[in-house]
C-alpha cells in the first residue's frame, strides 16, 4: 500500500473550510508526529465540511510502513481508535461536537474493507442472502 486516507467530517454548518483545514491539519500532526508526509482536502460539495488526508504509508525517518508501527495489538491499540480518540480530543478542544457512542461502530482495516466491497466475508454474504429473502418477500407481498 502506497498511502493511507482517512476523512474527518463535521455536522452540517458547524465549521468553516478555514476552521476545518486548521482543525485537520491538527489531527494530522497529531496523529502522523512528523513520521509521514500528508496531503490535505477540504471538501464542500456536500452538507457536511470534510477534510481528506492522504499520507505516505512509509516513514520519513525509518522506511517502516504505518501499519506495521500502528495496526498491531489490541483493538484500542489500533490506529483507528487512536485516530477516534484525537479527534474527538480536539473537536472538544475547538468547541465541535463528536460522536458520543463509538463503541456501536467498528474501524476496519483495509484488507476488511476490501473484502467487504467485493462481497467476500462471512458478513457480506450473509447481507447479500437476507437482502434476497426480503426482496423475495417483497415481490410476493405485491403479487397478493
Amino acid at each position: 500500500m502506497l498511502c493511507q486516507h482517512l476523512i474527518q467530517s463535521f455536522a452540517p454548518g458547524e465549521i468553516t473550510p478555514e476552521k476545518a483545514l486548521e482543525v485537520g491539519k491538527e489531527l494530522a500532526d497529531r496523529l502522523l508526529q512528523g513520521n509521514f508526509q500528508y496531503y490535505l482536502a477540504v471538501h464542500t460539495d456536500t452538507d457536511h465540511i470534510h477534510v481528506h488526508c492522504i499520507f505516505n504509508n512509509v516513514s520519513l525517518n525509518d522506511g517502516r510502513t504505518f501499519e506495521t508501527l500502528h495496526n498491531q495489538g489490541k483493538v484500542k491499540e489500533r490506529s483507528w481508535k487512536n485516530l477516534l480518540d484525537l479527534s474527538d480530543e480536539i473537536c472538544r478542544k475547538h468547541g465541535l461536537s463528536v460522536i458520543e457512542d463509538h463503541e456501536s461502530s467498528k474501524g476496519k482495516s483495509y484488507y476488511e474493507w476490501t473484502v467487504d466491497q467485493l462481497h467476500l466475508s462471512w458478513k457480506s454474504k450473509l447481507k447479500y442472502a437476507i437482502d434476497q429473502v426480503i426482496k423475495v418477500s417483497d415481490d410476493f407481498e405485491d403479487c397478493e
